[in-house]
């Protein structure tokens, strides 16, 4: 008795089986070899039901071990559900070229582990040539990754050969994140739609984020920090004060409650106002910065939304900010420091009676004098354009300057987000820009800004500053900085992905 082999033209009338992913060491795809002679390890197949509208699916050819039975071919379960495949239905299965599945764009996506710019380079040049399809988890060279998107012929398809010309971009969900929110006057105005610029950025942005981050399962380590400028009068402080001199140049040597003392005795240094003077107006002006939540991991992303609604309640209050038509007088009183004796006994002299140090006062080795305020000033809280934007980003960038150091090998990078109510145009320091865009530079971080305002007409984020002007003469100069994108909300509300 003797059996004919089936002719390679008879391929349309297969039957279609689906097997669990304990068949066969869980392989996708399962072909009798004798049915399929010409076919080859890792050539490319398509699968396909004519009779049924589906996504096209291609799978590469892992194994040609013989198949006892009846089998001809044999789909894992979740890939044919997937695809719209069913069970004991008739397939046509036929062998294609690489060049002609190859797709244009492949989107992959990593979490909970550490890749530097080498191995992810290695993980492309790996990846090529292989079949992938959506939700597909690949796993070479101990890096596991998921398939987010495939496009080809600008179409979205589900799935597709990675190719030579193939662009592979490769994103992180369980990167590093900074958000910095300026806390600026525009913040409690009225959009044009008639809602909070506050409440446009908690409802119609975050919370939209955060829907999508819950949906991703997205292991993001989140910070947030706000900060804000106050601006304040000079005849709001008595008369003598200087805040470019000592001792009220100094925050060690300032104090505020009824606890404080002389420095290195029973002060908490640093809690006076740190007043400066802009070089240019010449107002005086204290910057804020306050740390909401740090290193936020989730996976109750929701909570980040109550403490950033509690922050916008007390924000004013515990930054003492003021209207301009309020008037608000601090109080200080400045006080010599206490010579410090040291009452330590020391070897006896000749006569037998113990020697003394003399004594010293190293907290007050430069000045005798030190702030005791008694009354703290009220400031008026700047717009968005005169803010401490440059400021808050070398905040950030004072963290991230040493990310080689005790790296968290569960994160791969690292992303600034900036939110602002303003339009994107802001009034800067030349210097301190100039420093602010080489050290980004230098660690490799940009930033993205996102500004709930209608845009302007014009390219923005703008840096406005005084350039150096010639006798009696000033010049105003602006430049855009080429380390900030800018997004308006209109651009991203719905569709914004925080993947770094």
């Amino acid at each position: 008795m003797w059996r004919s082999r089936r002719n390679t033209t008879d391929r349309d009338a297969l039957s279609l089986v689906v097997h669990g992913p304990e068949f066969r060491n869980g392989e996708l795809l399962v072909l009798n070899p004798d049915i399929f002679p010409e076919i080859q390890l890792h050539d490319l197949v398509e699968i396909s039901q004519p009779e049924r509208i589906h996504p096209r699916l291609v799978l590469s050819v892992e194994s040609l071990a013989p198949v006892r039975g009846k089998l001809q071919v044999s789909v894992a379960k979740d890939i044919a559900a997937q695809f719209g495949l069913e069970g004991f239905r008739s397939v046509t299965v036929r062998r294609v070229n690489q060049s002609d599945v190859s797709v244009d764009f492949v989107e992959l996506s990593f979490k909970d582990q550490f890749l530097s710019r080498a191995d992810i380079w290695r993980f492309k040049v790996t990846m090529l040539g292989q079949c992938v399809y959506v939700g597909k988890t690949v796993e070479c060279l101990g890096i596991r990754s998921q398939v987010d998107a495939i496009l080809a012929n600008h179409t979205q398809v589900e799935c597709g050969v990675i190719g030579d010309a193939t662009k592979i971009v490769v994103r992180s969900r369980s990167s590093r994140l900074f958000w910095l929110v300026q806390m600026s006057t525009e913040m409690w105005e009225f959009a044009p739609d008639g809602e909070i610029y506050y409440e446009k950025l908690l409802n119609r942005l975050l919370r939209i984020l955060i829907e999508k981050w819950s949906e991703s399962s997205v292991s993001h380590s989140v910070t947030v920090i706000a900060f804000s400028r106050s601006f304040y009068d000079a005849n709001q402080f008595p008369e003598g004060f200087d805040p470019r001199q000592a001792p009220f140049s100094d925050p060690r040597r300032q104090g505020f409650g009824p606890g404080c003392g002389a420095p290195g005795i029973n002060m908490a240094n640093g809690y006076g106002p740190t007043i400066h003077v802009d070089p240019v107006t010449g107002r005086y002006y204290e910057d804020f910065y306050k740390v909401v939540v740090m290193n936020f991991t989730g996976p109750d992303w929701s909570r980040l939304l109550l403490l950033l609604k509690k922050e916008f309640a007390s924000y004013y209050e515990m930054h003492r900010w003021r209207t301009p038509e309020q008037i608000s007088s601090a109080q200080y009183e400045i006080l010599q420091c206490p010579k410090a004796v040291d009452t330590k006994m020391h070897p006896e002299d000749a006569n037998g009676i113990a020697k003394t140090r003399q004594p010293t006062h190293d907290a007050c080795e430069f000045a005798d004098t030190y702030v005791k305020w008694t009354k703290l000033p009220f400031g008026v809280p700047s717009r968005a354009k005169d803010g401490n934007i440059l400021e808050a980003i070398n905040v950030t960038l004072n963290v991230l300057d040493k990310h080689y150091m005790d790296r968290d090998l569960s994160r791969t990078g690292q992303s600034i987000v900036m939110m602002t109510a303003g339009c994107s145009i802001f009034n800067v320091n030349k210097k301190l820009a100039e420093i602010t865009e080489q050290r980004m530079m230098d660690n490799g971080v940009g930033m993205d800004m996102i500004s709930l305002s209608t845009p302007p007409l014009h390219v923005v984020p703008l840096f406005i500053y005084n350039s150096t002007p010639p006798p009696q003469k000033t010049v105003m100069s602006s430049s855009q900085p080429n380390i900030l994108r800018t997004l308006s909300f209109d651009e991203v509300s719905g569709s914004v992905r925080f993947f770094a």
